[in-house]
């Protein structure tokens, strides 16, 4: 057991909200095509929607970009090779923006705008993948159907590049699901940051208001039943966000606060499920009894106190990867958060008599 110090405040903050994509991913399509990597017989490296199961050729390496949060590359299993856009055609005077595999200039900036990607979350393990506009470019959304076949050079049969359109809009054509490229995740050797855990006293909320009067000439009592939630759990994730399209079970102790103690303890290790943003809770009927006095008129309140846990830990990732390749990364870091409930308290005004 430890104890805190000097770390409560009266402004809650907030879960990790920002959603992000694993090291290494597979993308589906609604029908169950995944993207997949292509060379063709000059060396380019291509895109298209196949229907096929998950391989080397179909996973893709999100490649997170320091100091730009939420933005990234995509490379695919060559490495030096980054999922592009580019104008390949044109029809009339609508220019069309295409998705391919590329390296990237040698004069290119960092980051280089047209591989640079970002997601915007459209919940579950959905998302749409975007390239922000650039100065000549619009931002665009990769399609996911919308398969083309260009020959690069009209001389050189061997020239065939397929590559995935994108489209200056997004609707159902452009919405992916992720799923995390790995055959078994698992996370262990999960240790809290006690030291610099933050507790945060919420505002209370309000279980109950009620009037209750008392006509007759005695002093009464009244029972009255309210309901709260009270969290069971609340979630582990990677300091960086909210990952996606993975799901997993792993051990962990849970932290609480310790009843009427300004301090942090712990329960026996069980399992949990890693990610997402749900508290689990369950819901508490209780009744207080009310004295009313006499030819008296009273308000009851009941107050619900609860506070707020984001505690820093570091765990071991175990990742083993279709091929049968193992990936151990040790100390990456994750905050739990919660909202524990810490006391109800029952308030009554003489409002008549």
């Amino acid at each position: 057991m430890s104890t805190l110090q000097k770390k409560i405040g009266l402004i809650a903050g907030a879960p990790p909200s920002e959603t992000i994509l694993p090291e290494y991913v597979y993308f589906k399509n609604p029908d169950g095509k995944y993207l997949k990597h292509l060379p063709n017989n000059i060396g380019w490296y291509g895109l298209k929607w196949e229907p096929t199961k998950p391989d080397l050729n179909t996973r893709f390496k999100i490649v997170q970009i320091p100091d730009h949060p939420g933005k990234f590359y995509v490379t695919g299993p060559a490495e030096d090779y980054y999922t592009t856009v580019y104008n390949h055609k044109n029809s009339g005077s609508t220019k069309l923006y295409d998705t391919d595999q590329s390296k990237l200039p040698s004069n290119a900036p960092s980051p280089y705008p047209d591989a640079l990607w970002r997601i915007v979350s459209l919940g579950g393990d959905d998302i749409y993948l975007i390239r922000n506009a650039t100065y000549d470019r619009p931002t665009v959304f990769l399609s996911n159907n919308d398969n083309q076949r260009y020959k690069l050079w009209d001389h050189n049969n061997d020239s065939w590049l397929d590559v995935v359109r994108t489209t200056t809009y997004a609707n159902d054509s452009n919405k992916i699901k992720v799923e995390r490229a790995a055959l078994k995740t698992e996370v262990y050797d999960v240790k809290y940051n006690v030291d610099d855990a933050d507790l945060v006293e919420l505002q209370p909320t309000i279980a109950i208001e009620k009037v209750l009067e008392n006509n007759t000439g005695s002093e009464g009592s009244q029972s009255v039943a309210y309901t709260y939630t009270k969290s069971d759990e609340g979630n582990w994730n990677n300091v960086a966000g909210l990952e996606l399209g993975q799901s997993f079970e792993f051990d962990a102790k849970v932290p609480f606060v310790a009843k009427g103690k300004l301090e942090i303890s712990f329960t026996e290790s069980y399992q949990h499920e890693w990610g997402g943003s749900t508290i689990k809770s369950t819901s508490v009927t209780t009744t207080t009894n009310i004295t009313v006095p006499a030819h008296t008129k009273v308000k009851l309140t009941v107050l619900i106190y609860k506070t707020q846990l984001n505690i820093p830990f570091t765990y071991t990732e175990r990742v083993t990867l279709y091929d049968g390749s193992v990936i151990t990364t040790k100390n990456k870091e994750g905050i739990y958060y919660n909202v524990q409930f810490i006391k109800d308290h029952a308030i009554t005004d003489i409002i008549g008599k």
